[in-house]
């Protein structure tokens, strides 16, 4: 009778998968939240929402984009180390599970 591994390479490649993807779209989705926070330097104050445009000031909007611009270059650079980190851990892994 054949045994069944836990860990072979096609349940290993789908949990790897799965982590992988998980992690490239929460660092995807950083980068969209702070992509939409430097657009908002170009936009007129009539198309924020209300909530917002109680204590609004132009220095706000100024800070607000400039973080947008660093947080999208810090998880552009973090996307990339994640892909680097995951391609090395999915190396390692067809080592360990062949």
């Amino acid at each position: 009778m054949a045994t069944i591994r836990m860990f072979d390479n096609f349940s290993c490649g789908v949990v790897y998968g799965i982590i992988a993807a998980g992690i490239i779209w929460l660092v995807f989705g950083q980068i969209l939240s702070s992509n939409k926070k430097i657009g908002q330097l170009h936009r007129t104050l009539d198309t924020f929402s209300d909530s917002d445009k109680q204590n609004l000031t132009a220095a706000k909007i100024v800070r607000r984009s400039l973080f947008g611009t660093l947080g999208c270059i810090f998880w552009t650079v973090a996307l990339i180390w994640a892909v680097y980190l995951l391609w090395c851990l999915g190396a390692a892994l067809r080592e360990i599970c062949i």
